[in-house]
């Protein structure tokens, strides 16, 4: 009887999860997960174009840091950087977009960005579902479609993904491998490698411009 009282209260709270327009889930399938992220982190095919960009923006590898051109193109693996007052926009593969705002740094590969710190949108197109994977330390971001933003604090080592439409999914890289999959108005929060459960998140109140 106990048994059959926990199962109806666990299904209670997955159908109110969906209809709330986010799922939380957790998977003992680690290794199957490590060989998903494997693939980005592997592939290092396609370019990215720069699109556009305001102010101070940098590129390059360890010290050897260079401005960034209009007519510049990355295929190598590249970490990039922005300052104050600066932004800047990038064409990934299979037409995704991603936008780095001010006091931004991060490492830049075709399939696979590692946001060191500060803030970013990212946009997917249909062609480019599931193509891009964005990490912070342990935590995996895949964007399925549409509109999200991600906002990381190195130095308090806090963050959050806020989805504006579309869908993303939240992976934590460990062997409790919790997932949050959000859909648009939902966000979640992340500590130490940790996530949150998603609430609904106000989108008007971030930039998406």
């Amino acid at each position: 009887m106990l048994l059959k009282k926990i199962l109806i209260f666990l299904c209670s709270i997955s159908i109110l999860a969906v209809s709330l327009g986010c799922t939380i889930t957790t998977s003992r399938k680690y290794k199957k997960q490590r060989k998903t992220f494997k693939q980005y982190e592997e592939n290092k095919t396609g370019t990215i174009h720069l699109d556009k960009y305001k102010g101070e923006v940098n590129y390059g590898k360890s010290d050897d840091w260079k401005p960034v051109t209009s007519e510049l193109n990355f295929s190598d693996e590249s970490y990039v950087k922005t300052s104050t007052d600066s932004y800047l926009e990038l064409k990934m593969p299979y037409d995704n977009y991603i936008k780095l705002f001010s006091n931004t740094n991060l490492n830049l590969g075709t399939s696979l960005i590692n946001l060191l710190d500060g803030e970013l949108n990212t946009a997917i197109s249909t062609e480019g579902k599931e193509k891009l994977l964005i990490r912070i330390s342990k935590i995996n971001i895949i964007g399925r479609s549409g509109v999200f933003k991600v906002i990381y604090n190195k130095e308090s080592d806090k963050g959050e993904i806020v989805v504006k439409n579309g869908s993303v999914e939240v992976i934590e890289d460990n062997q409790e491998q919790k997932t949050v999959l959000l859909s648009g108005f939902y966000k979640v929060t992340f500590e130490n490698d940790k996530l949150s459960n998603p609430t609904q998140a106000k989108v008007t109140d971030y930039n998406w411009r």
